[in-house]
Order: C-alpha cells, then structure tokens, then sequence
C-alpha cells in the first residue's frame, strides 16, 4: 500500500509539471512553430533543474516554519498561477520582430507575455526555437515546477524526489514533443480555438493541484 502512495504521488507531480507543458506545445504545433527535440529536452532539463532547487528550498523553509505552510504557500501560487492563465485574454497577439528587438522592452515584462501566450516565445517569428527561445520558454514552463516542488516537497522522502525529478524530466520532453506533434494535426480553421481550449486546460490543471495541496496542506496543520 505503501509502495502504491508512493508511486501514485510521484506520478501525479510529473503529470502537474508536464500539463503545462503539453498544452503550450500543442499550441505550437497548432501555429506552425516547430518544436525540435532538442528543444524539448532543453526545456525539460529547466523545469527539472528548477523542481530539483524547489525541493532544496522546501527543505530550507521547513527548518524555519511548519511543513503546513510551506506546502500551503505552494499551493495558493499554483491556485493564482492556474486562474491567471484561465482569465488571460487568448486574442491579445502581437507580429514577430527579430530575438533582439524583443528583449529590448527587458527580459521581464518578455517573460510576463509569453507566460501569457506561450507561442510568444518564438520572437522572431520564424516558426522553430532557437537556443535563447528555448530557455526562454524553458524558464516560463518551470515556474509550474517551482511552485509545485516548493508545495509537495514538504512531505515527499529523498526517493521521491529524485524519481519525480527524473519522471519530470522523462514526461515533460514526451509532453513538449508529442504535443507539437499533436497540435500539427489541427486544421487552420480550429487553430485559434483549439489554443485557447489548452489554455484552459492548463489553467485548470494547475488549479487543481493547488486546491490538492491546500487540501494537504490543511491536513498537515490539523
């Protein structure tokens, strides 16, 4: 039973990381922008790396404040983080200019908008990420993962969490790969509406998990 709440746990942590994952590449493949997959394994390699420190500074507020809070912190921010990207305005779309044109306006506010809209990440327009693209979105999918580790990494063993980095990893290239893939299939005429019914179901995902681990986090306390 034991081994089964293990297994179950670390798998749902991989499948919250990735949702995002899939759901912005679909939107890729539904734009026409490739996605390589060395770009997929770049990106994947991020949100690991990033879920991997999030583990290490769940450890270090538990030394400061209870597990509770430190899973309900990560809960309420992957609950804000989900309704954000639900009540986004998918309409909101700007041209393409070249890579350095578009960090002239500063890598934030950059950040800011392709959180938004992850197709904005290709910023030259030229339908396949380059390298800087590629962290770029890599650093704007992570924020799922940082947020998710900070919240679950309050209970989770050191065997969890090198098998959850590791399925993160795993999952989140097949995630950005498939769903490219997938999202190549859609017709020219669905495009549009089919990116906006990922968005939503990334939101809700990430909703979810927060309300879980605010649920967990409540159990912790009690």
């Amino acid at each position: 039973m034991k081994g089964m709440m293990f297994l179950s746990e670390v798998l749902l942590l991989a499948l919250a990381v990735c949702t995002d994952s899939f759901a912005a590449s679909v939107s890729f493949g539904a734009a026409g922008i490739r996605v390589r997959l060395r770009s997929a394994l770049i990106t994947a390699l991020i949100g690991s790396l990033v879920l991997s420190a999030a583990f290490a500074v769940s450890h270090l507020f538990s030394m400061a404040v209870k597990p509770a809070v430190s899973a309900a912190a990560g809960g309420a921010a992957l609950l804000l983080m989900g309704i954000s990207v639900m009540l986004k305005d998918p309409d909101r779309r700007k041209e393409g200019g070249s890579e350095a044109e578009s960090f002239k306006e500063g890598v934030v506010p950059k950040l800011k908008e392709v959180f938004s809209d992850k197709t904005k990440a290709d910023l030259d327009g030229s339908k396949e990420l380059s390298l800087k693209e590629t962290v770029l979105l890599g650093a704007v999918l992570s924020a799922d993962s940082f947020f998710t580790g900070i919240s679950a990494g309050a209970g989770f063993t050191a065997a969890q969490e090198l098998l959850s980095v590791l399925a993160a990893f795993a999952a989140g290239t097949a995630a950005l790969y498939s769903g490219s893939k997938a999202g190549d299939l859609l017709t020219a005429k669905r495009r549009s509406s089919k990116s906006r019914d990922m968005s939503v179901l990334s939101g809700s995902m990430l909703t979810a998990l927060g309300a879980i681990q605010l649920w967990k986090a409540f159990h912790l306390s009690v």
